[in-house]
């Protein structure tokens, strides 16, 4: 199959339309190692914050319990197989081109269609977060009157943040790695500071941190079920940083690096503060968004609390930045294999970015803004887990298919090593899938995920239908797109 000719002075890439499997950016230098693991950061994790309510639900020795094991059955697995393929095939759309390659266009299709899905509800957790900060920092922190109940201001902060983040996704992906990196400066301080004293305090007072358990009242089976769709939607996303794999700087060493310092400093970023923050308070019924605030007061005073509330905010955009950054490929590949209106292939002249696609994933963003915290997580994990499974299909199909194929990075063990790694995360979300399901309260938002589900093979032959368009081997023409080398 013919790769892409890429004319590196002009900033140009060229696409012929018999062969679109793989579309190819400049391969100027845009993101480097440190702004891809902060990039990486806030795509999955963006610090603690968002972790409250898998201690109000789960307890805290089960979220310690699930912050440890996640990361082990499920993020590192994911990071490997990311690792791999990214490796192998670093191109701009990632997981879609995988896909396509292992299984066919349409499972190409699918896989791509139910992680964009997850997306648009993934994202909008992000400004509903925001505006939940921002809330608590203006009437609790700040003094302003109660803003509790107010959904007007609620959606003009949440507007606040997509929005000025949308503008920064255009003016091109080396600024939103920038703004990753300087995010987490705001992220990291108070943290550190607050971790600082209470682990002296847990010292002090030899306080027992993972008591209770599980929260009174409520079943080992339940607490696990929420517990670990809340925490495998905290460690998620790391395949969606294979979208844009030619705006990364020799990705071939720089993803592997990325990934498993990032899948590192992901785990420390939640393990670390709730430890700590345990010491303070571990009653399960007080945790919920904006709670680190209180800790920090409780901990450090006026200022201690400022600072966390300020730093929940940036995490907020930082996360949405992240989010917009990789999703915004998925229409525009869309557009380019004629599934999607021509006009989302659109390049912006100036910055080089596909413009109207992020225009089109903040619009998303901004619909699914209205919706309980709790069911947006257990409907977006189930899509996206969904999706991720397909993913370790095409990694085994990889493998056995194209043995050929140049890997920088390998997991380790051939095809039984493959294969392990695969069985970890799917074992984890079945048990979390199954536990849901048993809970009667979120059984409907597990409903609503699988029709979303069926949405994908109905959407292909419509979509299929209405754009795309089929061109005999001598009427297939040439497009050349241009990309200033900005």
């Amino acid at each position: 199959m013919k790769r892409l000719t890429t004319h590196h002075k002009s900033g140009t890439f060229i696409s012929n339309k018999k062969n679109k499997d793989i579309i190819t950016a400049p391969k100027k230098a845009q993101l480097k190692l440190w702004p891809l693991v902060m990039t990486m950061f806030f795509l999955v994790c963006g610090g603690a914050f968002g972790i409250e309510e898998s201690i109000a639900a789960s307890g805290p020795g089960m979220t310690l319990l699930l912050i440890i094991l996640v990361p082990l059955l499920c993020a590192l697995p994911t990071g490997l197989m990311v690792a791999e393929l990214s490796t192998a095939l670093p191109h701009v759309g990632g997981y879609y081109v995988w896909v396509k390659k292992a299984l066919g266009p349409m499972w190409g299709f699918l896989v791509t269609w139910w992680t964009w899905i997850s997306s648009w509800i993934d994202n909008a957790i992000y400004p509903i977060l925001f505006a939940e900060y921002t809330c608590y920092l203006l009437t609790k922190i700040l003094g302003f009157s109660s803003l509790e109940g107010n959904y007007a201001v609620r959606f003009i902060l949440a507007m606040l943040a997509i929005w000025p983040i949308t503008i920064m996704n255009i003016r091109g992906t080396k600024n939103a790695g920038k703004f990753s990196q300087l995010m987490a400066v705001f992220v990291f301080i108070p943290f550190i500071i607050i971790s600082a004293l209470g682990f002296y305090k847990i010292y002090q007072e030899g306080i027992i941190i993972w008591q209770p358990v599980i929260p009174e009242g409520k079943s080992f089976f339940s607490t696990l079920g929420i517990g670990l769709y809340i925490m495998m939607w905290n460690y998620s996303g790391w395949d969606g940083i294979s979208t844009i794999g030619d705006e990364v700087y020799e990705p071939q060493k720089t993803y592997p690096k990325a990934i498993f310092s990032s899948i590192l400093l992901v785990t420390l970023s939640y393990l670390i503060p709730v430890v700590a923050c345990f010491a303070y308070n571990r009653n399960p019924s007080e945790w919920q968004a904006g709670f680190f605030s209180n800790i920090a007061f409780q901990a450090g005073g006026i200022g201690l609390a400022l600072m966390m509330s300020v730093g929940a905010l940036f995490s907020s955009l930082g996360q949405l930045n992240a989010s917009i950054m990789s999703d915004s490929r998925v229409p525009f590949i869309f557009a380019h294999e004629g599934f999607l209106p021509e006009s989302l292939k659109k390049i912006h002249p100036k910055y080089g970015t596909p413009v109207n696609s992020i225009l089109c994933s903040a619009i998303t963003c901004t619909l699914f803004s209205f919706s309980s915290f709790q069911n947006l997580i257990i409907a977006g994990v189930t899509l996206s887990m969904f999706a991720l499974c397909i993913k370790f299909f095409a990694l085994i199909a990889l493998r056995i298919s194209m043995p050929q194929l140049a890997r920088p990075f390998k997991i380790p063990g051939g095809l039984p090593g493959v294969v392990f790694v695969t069985l970890l995360p799917i074992t984890l979300m079945m048990i979390g899938g199954i536990s849901m399901w048993q809970d009667t309260e979120f059984r409907q938002a597990i409903i609503v995920s699988f029709l979303a589900i069926v949405t994908g093979p109905i959407c292909y032959l419509v979509l299929k239908k209405t754009f795309h368009t089929q061109e005999s081997p001598s009427k297939a023409k040439t497009t050349t797109i241009s990309i200033p080398n900005t």
